[in-house]
C-alpha cells in the first residue's frame, strides 16, 4: 500500500532564490565539495560581489531567502544586480517582456520533518501552480509544476495530496505522498499572495531609481509573477 504521510502543521513560505552563479565575480573560483558552512560563506561572498548584503538564506544549505525577511537596501541591490544580469533596463524595455524573479514557494513541516524548495527552471510565475492546487478538485493525479522534478497533485475530500513525480506523469498512486488539509492550504496560499502583493508594491517604488520611470507598476507585477492578476 502507498505510504500516506499527514502534514498537520505545514507552512507555505514565499521565497526568492539567489543562485550564487548569477552574482559572483568571474574571478571567484568555485568550491569543490564544500561543507555546509563553507558553502554558506561562498554564497554570502558571491552575493556581496554584486553589492548584495544583509541577507541570510532560509536554511544554511539553501539559496532561498524568505520574502518577508528582505530589507529594503538588500532588495534594491538585488534588483539592480538582477537587471544588470538580464542585460539592463533598456534591454528589458526593448524585448517588451520582463521575466519573473527566481523563487517560488517552500513547503515545510517540522513533524514529520520535510522541506520542498523551488526547483530547477522555476520562478515566481510558478506560484500559480501552488494556487491551482488549492482549486483542483479531481480524483486523478496531475502535474504540479514547481520546476524539475515537479510534484503531482490529487484531490481526495477534504485533502490535497502531493507526491514526488520523478518527472513522470502517471495515474497510479505513488509509493509515498503527503496529505494536507485543503482548507488550511487555501488559507496559506492566500497569505502567500498577500506577501507577493506587498513585494510588488515595494519593487514598484524602487524601479524609477533603477531606470524605469515609465511603467514601474507593470514591471513590478511581472517581476513577482502576478502579470495575470
Amino acid at each position: 500500500m502507498p505510504n500516506r504521510i499527514p502534514l498537520p502543521k505545514f507552512q507555505l513560505i514565499p521565497v526568492l532564490e539567489l543562485d550564487y552563479s548569477d552574482f559572483k565575480s568571474e574571478d571567484r573560483p568555485y568550491l569543490e565539495s564544500p561543507t555546509t558552512e563553507e558553502r554558506l560563506q561562498f554564497w554570502l561572498d558571491s552575493l556581496a560581489d554584486s553589492g548584495i548584503t544583509g541577507l541570510r538564506p532560509i536554511h544554511p544549505w539553501s539559496s532561498c531567502v524568505q520574502i518577508s525577511d528582505l530589507p529594503d537596501a538588500s532588495l534594491h541591490s538585488l534588483l539592480a544586480a538582477t537587471i544588470r544580469h538580464w542585460g539592463g533596463m533598456k534591454s528589458l524595455h526593448e524585448e517588451g517582456h520582463c521575466p519573473a524573479l527566481d523563487g517560488g514557494v517552500i513547503l515545510e513541516c517540522d513533524e514529520p520533518s520535510m522541506t520542498i524548495e523551488p526547483r530547477c527552471c522555476t520562478n515566481l510565475d510558478d506560484v500559480n501552480s501552488w494556487q491551482e492546487a488549492s482549486e483542483y478538485r479531481e480524483p486523478d493525479w496531475k502535474m504540479m509544476w514547481i520546476g524539475h522534478p515537479w510534484l503531482m497533485m490529487k484531490y481526495e475530500k477534504p485533502w490535497l495530496l502531493l507526491a514526488e513525480s520523478g518527472d513522470k506523469v502517471t495515474d497510479s498512486d505513488p509509493k509515498t505522498y503527503w496529505q494536507l488539509d485543503l482548507e488550511t492550504y487555501t488559507e496559506k496560499i492566500a497569505g502567500v499572495r498577500r506577501e507577493l502583493a506587498v513585494l510588488e508594491s515595494r519593487i514598484a517604488s524602487m524601479l524609477p531609481e533603477l531606470g524605469n520611470d515609465v511603467d514601474p507598476a507593470s514591471m513590478a507585477k511581472c517581476l513577482v509573477g502576478r502579470r495575470h492578476h
